[in-house]
């Protein structure tokens, strides 16, 4: 809905997704919810040819495409946009802060929607503190129900009944098994057990047809049981699979594992999940305390509160940087609010430079005289340069100061004044106190290892 009222509008969308799997899923919802009406709809991802996608980037940049689903292939250097309005970004946790920063700087005036069943820390807090607005769905559709789980250790006779159950009811299975290279023989491991299961295999490194028509058959109907790697986990909606088996549930993490269970119990159906876990070794302390949480959380909509535990364990990230979890340690929320309104003051003001209301007592007037002060004493303290371009670059620094400090934030001035003051300070206790007790007492290497020190004290 918010695709479409942005296109009426006559703004483009952009819909990003982590996988083509759901990509293409996304193309095929979108062109027959909106084929009614005049919208142009394409997908741009590794399934298209090179010249399609040179086609659709074309496109996208004349304006002749409204709404475009892709995956990082949308969010390159040579994908422009004409006048982009709206970006969706689907199971944004699989995304890192680069990614969701440069669809924005395409068009700093772009809204952003942000679509996940369990966010990241770093989202969730800033949700949580007020920096982005949030909108919770706990309600279900109609008849759903939750999923039964279970953790068990690796059994061929649980796989055996738990195939034979889904397929007797005219259901399908998910096996996943998240190893490339032995992913064949775990298949064929699977129609041993189950000789009159339908066996297909899918995963990431498949040539992109191979892929694209195992999706399609699996999703008609022609395939009973689906080994494959996590490329199921974004967003799929098949809502005919209702047994999910999971091999090595300790190798995933607690959101992972919570999407991945997603997968299934789409429809009115009663839905099971198996966790598998191996029989010849022990769990660590983490991966135990996932699986308890995952037994745990059985009610429908649990993903925010899993979100939440998952922001307890893993701190929340870094609100300026690119870390989306761990604990901040440089700037916290507060500090941030303060650096933001100031930011926002210094770029609302305007330009100019008032004389008349300048005196002697304004740190504005008295800074850059210090500034200058302290620099021309530092360099008179220092060796002198052999260079003579670095001795007339040392001249001019306490002028080019001098005029640039009159503009700015006192703050800034304040800063600069006192690291001036740290470096004289540091010049003062190295050449001219340390430098004539120890350098002729000690051996070289050890003055300078007390010269080191004395620094850093004095800092």
């Amino acid at each position: 809905r918010a695709a479409f009222k942005t296109v009426m509008d006559g703004k483009q969308v952009a819909i990003l997704v982590p996988t083509t799997v759901l990509a293409q899923q996304h193309y095929v919802t979108f062109s027959q919810r909106l084929g009614a009406y005049p919208v142009t709809v394409d997908v741009l991802s590794r399934f298209r040819t090179g010249q399609e996608q040179r086609n659709i980037v074309e496109g996208l940049a004349s304006g002749g495409i409204d709404i475009c689903v892709g995956t990082h292939r949308l969010i390159q250097r040579d994908v422009s946009f004409k006048d982009l309005g709206l970006v969706i970004i689907d199971e944004e946790q699989r995304f890192g802060v680069a990614h969701k920063e440069r669809l924005k700087q395409m068009r700093h005036e772009v809204d952003v929607l942000t679509l996940t069943a369990t966010p990241i820390p770093r989202t969730l807090h800033l949700s949580l503190v007020g920096i982005r607005d949030m909108s919770t769905i706990d309600t279900p559709p109609e008849d759903r129900l939750p999923i039964k789980t279970y953790v068990s250790e690796f059994s061929d006779e649980l796989i055996r009944e738990a195939i034979r159950r889904e397929i007797d009811r005219q259901g399908q299975v998910f096996f996943l098994h998240n190893r490339v290279h032995s992913i064949d023989y775990m298949a064929g491991r699977v129609r041993r057990l189950v000789p009159e299961a339908r066996v297909g295999v899918a995963h990431g490194q498949m040539p992109e047809d191979q892929l694209e028509q195992a999706m399609i058959d699996f999703a008609d109907g022609k395939m009973d049981v689906l080994v494959c790697t996590t490329i199921i986990e974004s967003g799929l909606d098949i809502p005919n699979v209702n047994t999910l088996i999971v091999n090595r549930a300790d190798n995933f993490g607690l959101a992972q594992l919570y999407q991945l269970r997603g997968r299934v119990g789409r429809s009115a159906r009663r839905a099971y999940s198996y966790l598998l876990i191996p029989t010849t070794r022990g769990l660590t302390e983490a991966a135990e305390r996932r699986l308890k949480t995952m037994l745990a959380a059985t009610e429908l909509g649990a993903g925010f509160h899993i979100a939440m535990k998952d922001l307890e364990i893993r701190g929340a990230g870094n609100i300026l940087g690119a870390e989306q979890s761990g604990y901040i340690h440089a700037v916290g929320f507060d500090l941030y609010t303060k650096l933001l309104s100031a930011a926002v003051e210094i770029r609302g003001a305007p330009f100019t430079l008032w004389i008349t209301d300048l005196s002697v007592h304004d740190p504005f007037f008295v800074t850059p005289l210090l500034m200058s002060a302290s620099m021309f004493v530092q360099q008179r303290l220092q060796p002198s340069a052999a260079d003579p371009m670095q001795q007339k670059m040392m001249l001019l620094m306490p002028i080019m100061f001098t005029f640039m400090f009159l503009w700015a934030p006192s703050g800034l001035v304040i800063y600069w004044l006192t690291s001036n003051l740290i470096g004289i300070g540091q010049t003062l206790l190295t050449n001219r106190l340390m430098g004539p007790l120890f350098r002729d007492s000690f051996h070289p290497r050890c003055t300078s290892t007390v010269m080191q020190c004395g620094k850093s004290l004095f800092r």
